[in-house]
């Protein structure tokens, strides 16, 4: 009975020291611990960032969180950036301020197959776990087929995609496909999806201006990738350092990081001279 006692009071004690679970909210973003040493985050925040921060839905109705970044200068044209994997809209922390001063608004998303980058977020990605909706690679298309149709609301100027690693995958399948969008950017494009999507065949035919990169040693696998399509307005450009895989390779840290953005630059340039042109 002295054993029965105890045991009972013991079970009492634990059940009592346990931690209690609140009840999260459907449309409530989940908190995560902010990595406090995180070299990525404390160089993000270097940067002043001057942005809205903006939500649409997606296809099915899930929320899509975003930063639009609008330029200060006149005849700006839109780029759309997609992150790559387990990361969120805040890749493009860096990047964004200085195509704002290209000419270039954008609108940097957060698709729902994503992560926590540093101490940054992923909204959708917390959004679609809580509802319990798929978050593989091919779930974030409809995200972005999204976000091509709330930037034509928020400006008329000509779309452009970027994409990261997986996502530079997809926006060559929307690129392709999509008559709003006038070229693709893509770092790092691959065969992400296994059986559900061939690549190379879906992207045979592609016709629109398209620069792509990635990392040196990964170069081969991007030749082959895009070999199919046969046109003058491809630009593969394949750095002489080493780089990183996505468009981390634009990032300062990145030790060859001008090489890429010099390239990009001369490939962008065409489409602010014609937004120019054809507003005057």
């Amino acid at each position: 009975m002295k054993y029965l006692f105890l045991s009972f009071a013991l079970l009492v004690f634990l059940s009592c020291s346990q931690p209690k679970t609140e009840q999260i909210d459907s449309e409530e973003i989940v908190t995560q611990e902010v990595t406090e040493n995180s070299s990525l985050e404390k160089k993000l925040e270097e940067f002043e960032l001057s942005y809205e921060e903006v939500s649409f839905p997606s296809k099915d109705g899930l929320k899509i969180s975003a930063y639009w970044h609008k330029s200060s200068m006149k005849n700006a044209v839109n780029l759309i950036l997609c992150h790559q994997a387990e990361f969120s809209k805040s890749e493009y922390n860096e990047i964004a301020p200085k195509l704002n001063n290209r000419r270039f608004n954008c609108l940097a998303i957060d698709q729902r197959s994503g992560g926590k980058m540093g101490g940054f977020q992923n909204e959708t990605f917390n959004r679609a776990v809580i509802k319990k909706l798929p978050v593989a690679y091919l779930n974030a298309e409809p995200d972005i087929v999204a976000a091509i149709d709330y930037i034509s609301q928020l400006s008329d100027a000509p779309i452009i995609l970027l994409g990261s690693s997986y996502s530079a995958s997809l926006v060559l399948k929307i690129g392709k496909e999509n008559d709003k969008v006038i070229a693709v950017v893509a770092f790092s494009p691959g065969e992400y999806f296994g059986e559900k999507l061939n690549l190379k065949q879906a992207i045979s035919g592609f016709n629109k201006p398209l620069w792509v990169t990635s990392a040196k040693d990964e170069a081969e696998s991007v030749s082959a990738l895009i070999s199919d399509i046969k046109s003058d307005k491809v630009v593969h450009f394949i750095p002489e350092g080493n780089g990183v895989h996505g468009a981390r390779a634009l990032w300062e840290k990145t030790p060859n990081h001008t090489e890429y953005w010099n390239s990009l630059t001369d490939f962008l340039e065409q489409f602010v001279e014609n937004k120019s042109n054809n507003s005057k």
